[in-house]
């Protein structure tokens, strides 16, 4: 039994992402309050990915994952980009089991804030790998995660074909069932995608 527990809220939503990190355990859906999830560019990345901010009337929709301290430290490797912190368990609404008064939950969260800029762009082949993982919860997940991103409204590269991500998908299951979901709850956003 693990007494380590990891809540992501990007791309390690999805099952491929996180096996191609490490081995997790246990998995279930999960709010964080009082974090808001925005696009944030890394410059030596060249493109957009997903951090956390704190604000008090927020909510960020993502998984709970049961990691030993081993696995841990892959995911830190992943993510070595970001800061890992602690997140109140208090913070935490979920509908799997009891977190217990043992287990420490971990966020990782970036160390500055950057919006993307036609420079450092959102891709759609993380956007891809993230709604994927969404959809392995339901459509109803993926939708909650799309309102509350805020920063849609960025330069946007529609780069299925030619990835960018390096862990892009090898093959998007349902790219239109993305389509239609960004199409009916980020309209505005996705006026900014191109080609």
């Amino acid at each position: 039994m693990s007494d380590t527990l990891l809540f992501v809220y990007g791309s390690l939503i999805s099952s491929e992402a996180r096996t191609l990190t490490g081995q997790a355990g246990q998995v279930w859906p999960a709010r964080a309050n009082g974090l808001k999830r925005f696009w944030n560019a890394f410059a030596d990345l060249g493109y957009a990915v997903l951090g956390l901010i704190p604000e008090v009337t927020a909510t960020c929709n993502g998984l709970l994952v049961e990691l030993s301290e081993e696995e841990l430290s892959k995911f830190d490797q992943k993510e070595h980009r970001y800061r890992r912190s602690t997140l109140s368990a208090a913070r935490i609404e979920h509908g799997g089991r009891q977190i217990r008064s043992s287990e420490r939950v971990w966020i990782y969260m970036p160390h500055k804030v950057i919006a993307p800029t036609d420079a450092y762009p959102i891709v759609q082949s993380y956007i891809d790998v993230v709604l994927s993982g969404c959809m392995e919860v339901s459509e109803e997940f993926a939708v909650e995660f799309i309102r509350t991103t805020v920063g849609w409204e960025r330069p946007w590269i529609n780069d299925r074909g030619t990835e960018q991500y390096q862990r892009a998908l090898r093959q998007v299951q349902c790219g239109d069932l993305i389509d239609e979901l960004l199409k009916a709850h980020c309209p505005k956003g996705l006026t900014h995608r191109y080609p």
